[in-house]
């Protein structure tokens, strides 16, 4: 009986060259598909962070990973991705080991671009729905009590950031929402600002700028007009 390598072989002979379709490597489907897909439903900060995960997979510090990067789509699967993902965690990161949490967004980065491949026939299956990784450290979240809140805004009172502080802290804004900004967003009548649409809130939202927060923008926007 034959095996599936001759298989294809025959199958291959049987093709005319321009029937046949080299398959691209991991890597190079990873750039083509952040250059050329990701672009158009990704907002920049997102797709920046896709790169960077990226980047894991074709430059880590990971061998066995950066190995796999270098296979044909056609010839990975789910065991040597999974084996090759969780090499990756607890490797040296820019700042400390990788943990779980990164390792499972490099593999969604990897997942959504095999997503594209099996639409565009490329590849007939993601091998990523197989792939099996740790479950993520959970960890709860703790707000800040009403003194460390108290502290925080002696600290930041007459810098800069206060108004940035104020406006986190009635709204509970994250730190890239609250850096997209612009003068424009704010509607001084209805006391209101509109937040752009991120990862969390694709739809963007509106939130009501509180006495406090909107004294604080209003002292900002009176400086920038001296």
């Amino acid at each position: 009986m034959s095996s599936p390598a001759q298989l294809l072989e025959s199958i291959r002979s049987l093709l005319s060259p321009e029937d046949v379709t080299e398959s691209p490597t991991l890597a190079a489907w990873l750039d083509r598909w952040l250059d050329e897909f990701a672009t158009d439903r990704c907002q920049s900060k997102t797709l920046e962070r896709y790169r960077e995960l990226a980047r894991y997979v074709t430059d880590g510090p990971s061998s066995q990973l950066c190995g796999i990067a270098t296979r044909p789509l056609s010839t990975l699967t789910h065991r040597n991705l999974e084996s090759a993902l969780r090499s990756l965690v607890g490797a040296p990161g820019a700042r400390k080991a990788l943990s779980v949490r990164t390792v499972r967004h490099v593999a969604g980065v990897i997942q959504s671009a095999l997503r594209k491949a099996v639409w565009l026939e490329l590849i007939p299956s993601n091998p990523m729905l197989k792939v099996e990784l740790p479950s993520p450290e959970r960890s709860r979240a703790r707000g800040l009590t009403a003194d460390e809140i108290g502290r925080l805004r002696d600290a930041c009172r007459g810098d800069w950031t206060f108004p940035f502080v104020e406006l986190a802290l009635s709204t509970g804004c994250r730190r890239g929402e609250l850096l997209a900004l612009e003068w424009r967003d704010v509607d001084w009548r209805a006391k209101a600002c509109g937040l752009v649409p991120g990862e969390r809130f694709l739809e963007g939202r509106v939130t009501p700028l509180f006495f406090g927060v909107f004294d604080a923008w209003s002292k900002v926007r009176a400086c920038r007009r001296e």
